[in-house]
């Protein structure tokens, strides 16, 4: 493409930064600079990676009006948010908790965990099959639709969204059109309806439902910043 420059997410913008120290914006540990950069830079300075020369970095004004390429790195986050690929906590069914969770319950655990249940919008379908393939989940794993009685529609519960890549047959409500308790669960395997090639659709299971006995997932999006062994044990291992 006759690409020479292209940026990256290293620059100085970190409030109190020393002249000529550059750090990644995701302020996530684990990345490293390729080589020195130059020590001539000033505050508010980006770099940009000189393709074709990888061991160095090109320092450049953020602000500036040079048309510039940027490199993007596909993870399995969005913004400010991770998506964590949750199995059920290990529990005593003495204690009188299911073991298998059911929308609703799955819906509370995120919630506990300080996020909600994922809602597919934009890239986030691409990064949602990232997350099961790379765990080799093939079993349904809720998300954060359901279905508005009062509106007689599927709706994403704290999203606005338009994707709805039914599986072929769906949406069905089943086993009674008329429940109130009609969940969505998304299959990375499964065909959508209509001509579409590609695999990866959602479909209707009764709320009350625990999904796959044997693979008891669901899938939480949380924010970056909140602290919990959940989010750091995705963040350690995106970085691998």
């Amino acid at each position: 493409r006759g690409i020479t420059l292209a940026w990256t997410g290293l620059n100085d913008h970190k409030d109190n930064t020393i002249d000529g120290t550059f750090e990644y914006l995701t302020g996530i540990d684990g990345f490293v600079p390729l080589s020195p950069l130059p020590s001539n830079s000033i505050l508010k300075d980006c770099a940009a990676l000189q393709v074709g020369n990888e061991n160095k970095f090109e320092v450049r004004s953020c602000g500036g009006t040079t048309k510039i390429w940027s490199i993007c790195k596909m993870n399995y986050f969005r913004l400010s948010i991770i998506f964590v690929p949750a199995e059920v906590p290990q529990r005593d069914e003495s204690d009188g908790v299911l073991t298998e969770l059911n929308w609703s319950d799955a819906d509370q655990e995120c919630k506990n965990k300080g996020g909600e249940l994922m809602n597919i919008c934009g890239m986030n379908s691409v990064i949602l099959r990232r997350i099961l393939r790379k765990r080799n989940i093939d079993t349904p794993v809720w998300i954060g639709m359901n279905y508005d009685t009062s509106k007689k529609k599927f709706f994403w519960r704290n999203a606005v969204s338009k994707f709805k890549r039914w599986c072929r047959g769906e949406p069905s409500l089943n086993p009674d059109p008329l429940a109130p308790n009609q969940c969505v669960a998304y299959i990375v395997g499964g065909k959508p309806r209509g001509r579409g090639t590609g695999k990866g659709c959602i479909r209707v299971e009764p709320c009350g439902t625990t999904i796959a006995p044997n693979k008891k997932m669901f899938v939480c999006q949380i924010k970056e910043s909140t602290n919990n062994d959940l989010v750091n044990d995705t963040l350690n291992e995106v970085e691998k």
